[in-house]
């Protein structure tokens, strides 16, 4: 004798607010809502929220079939832009209201592939931050074991051990140690790309955290690499990170990479040697940069290859630097915080701005390789607060790389300089709560206040921290004054 259907009220209750869309209505009045998978003349098989049921089919008075949630899914991962940390943060949402908790963990993964460590996403696939790195929460006691384990075999080693003179070593700011300790290296690499040039074996040195190659002579390379570590050794300090850290995990030898060459086909030519060694550049990315002749550098693959140009090679350096620096640290991060961060800290050492960014499309009039960011930019900045021809904070915020102007990047430039600069408390909770799917929500826990207040903020900051510069850049004459811009067009 075959037993009746039973279900509880409270089961019949949690299906009630199933995700799905499918309703089997059954012969004692109860229904289960979800997704019929089959149904034949025996048995109808349905997936509920709390797992697949299979009903006799003497039991079921009639199906309903109707459009599900993970219908809407399928629908909308088909249009969303997979390279979009915004459009993926909207199907995250959506996922958690309609409780699609399984297509919920596929977003966080995308989202991981653009932004490794996205705090939301991690924590979403059970990932918890020990000492700096994720690790899942189902490997906490393997790895809590492993460190007892380490520091007691370690414990027991020194105390076995007599105590050794120890030796005099060089500081992690002794650059002349650095270049000698990574001498048998970069002499190898210099050989290895003496036939990209003529058969003359190019420079290589290495410091700490840098790495200067190619066709630049050796004295010039230390200066960079003097330049370099100091900037980054005042970046560390300003965001109390420790001397000895490491931010470029993902180069060889944890460093940022700069390989200078006098031509355009030079360029070229190393660029399947630049694969092979440091980065996958993809069809789209590789075009560009054979067209303009420059590499720049991201935070996950530091390596950047330039054909030098007139303004010095201290610009190209400070702002790869400060671009890279800022996407090792918060990952995927939007362009007017990479490209202004960059900006700052270029300007701040050298007092004005040389290197530029690139993007896969041409701006157009105005464009920005024709302007300077020195002083020149605060009165354009001040310009622009003055009358209100800046673009809004809130549009400014996405706004993609490859649609900002010079005015855009002058605007970004000034706002990373409202943050630093005008909020001394706040800017290191700023940048440590960063995240680029929710601004706002940093915003908020940051400085309290919605993008709009933020943004009078800053205007009433630059009017009156960018007159002493305004006034100084007035002074010049001829094209470092730029012309009074025209009033953005909202969503322009």
């Amino acid at each position: 004798m075959r037993a009746p259907l039973l279900l509880p009220s409270a089961l019949l209750l949690l299906l009630a607010g199933s995700a799905f869309g499918d309703v089997v209505r059954l012969k004692n009045g109860g229904r289960l809502e979800g997704k019929v998978v089959s149904q034949n003349d025996k048995e109808v098989v349905i997936e509920t929220d709390v797992g697949r049921q299979t009903i006799p089919r003497g039991d079921v008075e009639g199906i309903d079939l109707g459009r599900t949630s993970r219908d809407e899914y399928e629908e909308k991962l088909k249009l969303v832009d997979k390279q979009s940390l915004l459009d993926l943060a909207d199907l995250a949402d959506f996922c958690r209201k309609k409780s699609l908790s399984r297509e919920l963990r596929d977003v966080y993964r995308m989202i991981l592939r653009l932004d490794e460590d996205n705090e939301e996403a991690r924590e979403g696939l059970g990932y918890v931050k020990v000492e700096g790195e994720w690790v899942l929460k189902a490997r906490m006691k393997e790895l809590e074991d492993q460190k007892r384990k380490k520091e007691e075999e370690e414990r027991k080693k020194t105390a076995k051990e007599k105590p050794k003179a120890s030796l005099p070593t060089a500081g992690v700011g002794s650059l002349e140690a650095a270049i000698a300790e990574n001498a048998e290296v970069d002499k190898a690499e210099s050989e290895a790309l003496k036939d990209f040039f003529g058969g003359t074996a190019p420079t290589v040195l290495s410091s700490r955290n840098f790495s200067i190659k190619g066709q630049v002579p050796p004295e010039k390379g230390r200066e960079l690499l003097d330049l370099l570590e100091k900037a980054y050794a005042e970046l560390n300090a300003k965001f109390s990170i420790p001397a000895e850290f490491q931010m470029y995990k993902a180069g060889p030898g944890k460093r940022l990479h700069f390989l200078f060459v006098n031509d355009k086909a030079t360029f070229n030519d190393l660029l399947p040697w630049v694969e092979s060694k440091y980065r996958k550049l993809d069809p789209n990315f590789r075009k560009m940069v054979q067209e303009s002749g420059r590499m720049a550098a991201e935070g996950g693959a530091p390596i950047a290859v330039l054909v030098q140009r007139e303004g010095g090679l201290e610009g190209d350096c400070l702002h790869m630097l400060g671009q890279t620096y800022i996407e090792a640290w918060r990952g995927n991060v939007p362009a007017w915080l990479s490209e202004g961060f960059a900006f700052w800290v270029s300007t701040t050492r050298l007092g004005r701005n040389t290197a530029y960014c690139m993007t896969l499309t041409e701006y157009g009039k105005g464009s920005v390789a024709e302007k300077d960011l020195d002083t020149a930019y605060a009165v354009l900045v001040r310009e622009m607060a003055k009358d209100g021809t800046y673009r809004p904070f809130r549009e400014l915020m996405v706004r993609g790389l490859n649609l900002l102007d010079y005015q855009d990047l002058a605007q970004s430039w000034a706002t990373v300089r409202y943050i630093v600069e005008g909020h001394g408390e706040e800017f290191l909770k700023f940048f440590k709560a960063y995240r680029a799917n929710d601004q706002e929500k940093t915003l908020k826990d940051a400085f309290g206040v919605s993008p709009e207040e933020f943004e009078a903020g800053w205007k009433e900051w630059v009017l009156k921290n960018l007159e002493a510069e305004t006034k100084k850049g007035k002074e010049k004459k001829g094209k470092d004054v730029p012309k009074k811009p025209e009033p953005k067009k909202k969503g322009s």
